[in-house]
């Protein structure tokens, strides 16, 4: 009987060619960010997330409603703006912001609830803004340090 001396990097190696998915989990990872079944390329920074959306502000939420048929595939969602950071100004005159999300984890669409305060990212036409996981959207306790880069931000502008 002939005894073979298989060292442990060979082994790891004859695994990757038979089971090629390994070396995708092993291997160098793509720059991207997951939540659940959501993909975002890239998570933006919070000055690049700032510079790439028109409005941004924390915000109650006061109602969630499901994808309907005037807006399929989005859920709208209705909002206190509590403290306003950019493009308040473009928004009219009403008591609340409207946003839209996508209806689907997998579409990257933000899980608002009721009563809860988030800070928003959002872009598109004041009548259909809309905003996603990927642009760093979430409830407010998740983002203290983006809140404070944002004050610094504003402050700078001033």
């Amino acid at each position: 009987m002939k005894v073979y001396n298989i060292s442990f990097f060979s082994t790891i190696a004859f695994l990757y060619l038979i089971f090629p998915a390994l070396s995708y989990a092993a291997g160098p990872q793509v720059n991207t960010s997951s939540f659940g079944d959501c993909k975002c390329p890239k998570l933006p920074t919070v000055t690049d997330a700032f510079n790439q959306s028109q409005i941004v502000f924390l915000g109650q939420v006061v109602t969630v409603e499901q994808a309907s048929a005037i807006r399929p595939n989005y859920n709208v969602v209705k909002l206190i703006m509590t403290k306003p950071y950019k493009g308040a100004d473009l928004l009219p005159p009403t008591d609340y912001v409207v946003v839209f999300t996508p209806d689907k984890e997998k579409d990257c669409g933000v899980s608002f609830s009721k009563q809860s305060d988030y800070l928003v990212f959002a872009s598109g036409n004041p009548a259909f803004l809309k905003t996603s996981l990927c642009n760093l959207t979430e409830i407010q306790e998740s983002r203290k340090a983006e809140q404070m880069k944002l004050d610094e931000l504003v402050k700078d502008k001033k």
